[in-house]
């Protein structure tokens, strides 16, 4: 798997899990970068590595996820990626990101903000 893919499976991994670490702009930010970049993987990860870096929190715990992954995911025996395959896998990571920064915004608050009776 090359190193951007891996970058970006990790960063997903973060979407998913650590939630709470994403502001509703920063959300909005990072689906602004993977659809201007959703068909280049390789310019996408580099964004994403750079807008990571301006955001600490997320910075942090993005490198200590990646430092717990191994370096392939590909079992031994796997055969290697075709280049149709491999297309085929990194649109469906960059549609998954954008999916799982969609998700992990916490969900609309249906009732309305009026203040209580008294």
């Amino acid at each position: 798997m090359a190193l951007e893919n891996q970058f970006l499976s990790a960063f997903k991994e973060l979407l998913d899990t650590e939630t709470e670490l994403f502001k509703d702009s920063e959300r909005r930010e990072l689906e602004g970068l993977i659809t201007s970049f959703r068909n280049d993987t390789k310019k996408l990860a580099d964004e994403i590595t750079r807008w990571s870096a301006s955001h600490s929190d997320i910075n942090n715990a993005l490198r200590a996820l990646m430092a717990r992954k191994p370096s392939d995911e590909r079992p031994a025996g796997a055969a290697f990626p075709t280049a149709k395959t491999k297309a085929e896998y990194e649109k469906n990571l960059t549609e998954e990101l954008l999916n799982a920064s969609r998700q992990s915004s916490p969900p609309e608050n249906p009732e309305p903000n009026t203040p209580a009776d008294e």
